[in-house]
């Protein structure tokens, strides 16, 4: 409920419905920043479109179209994180709300056949993909449950039949409850057969999957109120997690969210070896209990996939607990750089990761570019955000390899 326009312009965000209407630099048309040397804009002047008293536009342009009229603007904003200046006004593409809805379902044996169904969804046309599929490992899943407030409308029969379909998948499938993962899709569209044809190619894409990984996919039926009422939980759990650190630092606990982007390929290498870089951090740290590391795959592209962990252990006890969380958190962003995925999808780098930029993240000659670009829009340091390449160095030392 703290989003706005120019925060997503200047960290290069993405969102939750990603799979239908694309992330923030796919919406943005046109910009207009403050900077200490002057108004930037390019293509046209957003003021033009500003109507005058008669109510008429200043002057009719057809230039927020597709242009070749050098380096775009929009490009060097987005993700400039406040260093540039002040972001006043932008020009976005807009669709329609859509009036039809639909929440599907799904479980997998484990997350090899998780990562199976989100590579085959990913496959699909444009047009029938799902606004958004979510796809949490194991520990994920086990945490959703934890969190998901009672439906109240499953009843009797609902609840039955919901425990027969963990006893068939237990007994019969022979899955193993500590290894089963969830999958939440949200389709929608215009008009209901739009989503009907959705919901029938995520079908397909889940069948293909299953067949893949040896029967390890399921598609729950849209009739059985346990499977209405978890994919909707499933999809909101998003809006709990962004205040899951707040509920555990009440109770001694410190937690963060990071993300990453790597390709299909590496996606459960990634996975993995972030869980044990955390987990051997924290036992060299002597922190208390085990850590917590979940992941979950949030957004799909043809080359791969967006994975979001969350960390969280337990702290207290030790001299320098912040210093001890902020030890972990960088060993699982190390882990997953070492295994493809790079610095961030969509947070952005800020002050925390900006050491990790300059190390990994960018050439001498980019760095060096983009402060001659600061320098000439900025010579007397003005916007003094500080963020990504013009971080300083000394920020970041506390997050070191924490031994």
């Amino acid at each position: 409920e703290f989003s706005t326009v120019g925060g997503w312009v200047a960290t290069r965000a993405s969102g939750m419905k990603r799979g239908r209407y694309g992330n923030i630099e796919d919406l943005v048309v046109g910009v207009r920043v403050a900077t200490a040397a002057g108004i930037l804009w390019h293509g046209v002047d957003d003021k033009d479109d500003e109507p005058t008293k008669g109510g008429e536009p200043r002057r009719e342009s057809s230039s927020h179209g597709r242009r070749s009229m050098g380096p775009e603007l929009r490009e060097l904003v987005l993700g400039s994180e406040g260093n540039l200046g002040i972001i006043t006004s932008v020009v976005l593409r807009v669709r329609p709300m859509p009036s039809h809805q639909l929440y599907a379902a799904l479980l997998c044996r484990d997350f090899k056949a998780g990562v199976c169904l989100a590579r085959e969804v990913s496959r699909l046309p444009s047009a029938l993909r799902p606004a958004s599929l979510r796809v949490g490992d194991a520990a994920h899943h086990k945490l959703g449950k934890v969190l998901k407030p009672s439906s109240g409308d499953e009843g009797p029969l609902g609840a039955g039949l919901a425990m027969a379909a963990r006893a068939y998948l237990g007994t019969v499938k022979g899955w193993r409850s500590e290894q089963v993962c969830g999958a939440t899709a949200l389709l929608e569209g215009d008009p209901a057969s739009e989503v009907a044809a959705q919901r029938r190619a995520l079908a397909a894409a889940a069948s293909t999957a299953s067949r893949l990984t040896g029967g390890g996919v399921a598609l729950l039926p849209g009739w059985l109120p346990a499977a209405r009422a978890g994919a909707r939980a499933g999809y909101e759990i998003t809006f709990a997690v962004a205040y899951l650190r707040d509920l555990f630092l009440e109770r001694g606990i410190l937690g963060e969210s990071l993300e990453t982007f790597v390709g299909w390929a590496r996606v459960e290498e990634l996975v993995q070896s972030v869980g044990a870089a955390v987990t051997a951090r924290h036992e060299s740290l002597g922190l208390r209990g085990r850590p917590l590391v979940s992941s979950r795959i949030t957004q799909l592209y043809d080359q791969g996939a967006c994975v979001y962990f969350y960390v969280a252990a337990d702290c207290r006890g030790h001299a320098s607990p912040v210093e001890a969380f902020a030890s972990l958190e960088h060993a699982a962003r190390l882990a997953a750089l070492d295994k493809g995925g790079n610095l961030s999808h969509h947070h952005g780098v800020g002050k925390l990761r900006a050491r990790l930029l300059k190390d990994k993240g960018a050439s001498p000659a980019w760095r060096g570019g983009f402060k001659a670009i600061k320098k000439a829009l900025d010579p007397d340091g003005v916007f003094c955000a500080q963020n990504g390449l013009l971080a300083e160095d000394s920020d970041d030392e506390a997050a070191d390899e924490g031994s």
